[in-house]
């Protein structure tokens, strides 16, 4: 893994605050040996997943978005406690067993839970109560809302929904998933997703982006 920019919180993982202007190496020693298969980066934290299903975090850990069970920010990559996700593994950064976990910054119910707390380590979003029972295949988060979309290739859409972000024809923030019905999409199944800060976007089946 290679990182630069900027580093106040230890994002880069280098083990210090220091900006990079140039891409570094990460030391491995922090990864034991694993072999890493993606990367995410929030605004001042990062997230690898390792092949085997292993996640580490660090950077800026102040709403609990690390994992940790704490507030503290980790200057190196960190692993994951194997039970903070049930012993489950991750097959992308935010997913297991095809089950959705949420944690950090909850103040505009952009987590699913029904409330507005951060979580300081993963939390499970019940897909029985949360997405009709259907298990979750992808998810992408903004800083402000997040998109999941289920095995039943449904899309879903919490937390706050200024400017129409949540694609609910509203402006309304929503602390639990609220599910787009398929006919605003021609009543075709949606297959990816993504989020910036303001706005969304999908992609269906037939390979046709929709905004």
């Amino acid at each position: 893994m290679w990182s630069c920019g900027w580093g106040v919180f230890g994002q880069l993982g280098h083990g210090d605050t220091a900006d990079k202007l140039v891409l570094m190496i990460v030391g491995v020693e922090g990864f034991r040996g694993a072999q890493i298969v993606m990367l995410a980066a929030g605004g001042a934290h990062g997230v690898a997943l390792g092949a085997a299903g292993r996640e580490w975090t660090w950077g800026y850990g102040k709403d609990g978005q690390l994992g940790h069970n704490n507030e503290e920010n980790r200057l190196v990559p960190t692993l994951l406690a194997g039970e903070a996700l049930g012993e489950a593994a991750a097959v992308l950064v935010v997913a297991g067993r095809l089950e959705l976990w949420v944690w950090g910054d909850g103040n505009l119910g952009q987590l699913g839970l029904g409330d507005k707390a951060n979580r300081l380590s993963p939390t499970l979003v019940e897909a029985e109560a949360a997405f009709w029972g259907s298990p979750v295949l992808t998810e992408v988060c903004s800083h402000f809302h997040t998109l999941a979309v289920t095995k039943d290739v449904a899309l879903w859409t919490f937390g706050m929904g200024d400017h129409g972000a949540l694609g609910h024809n509203d402006y309304i923030t929503r602390l639990l998933p609220g599910r787009i019905e398929a006919q605003h999409f021609g009543d075709v199944n949606i297959v990816s997703v993504a989020c910036g800060v303001w706005h969304s976007a999908a992609v269906t089946e037939e390979g046709i982006l929709q905004w």
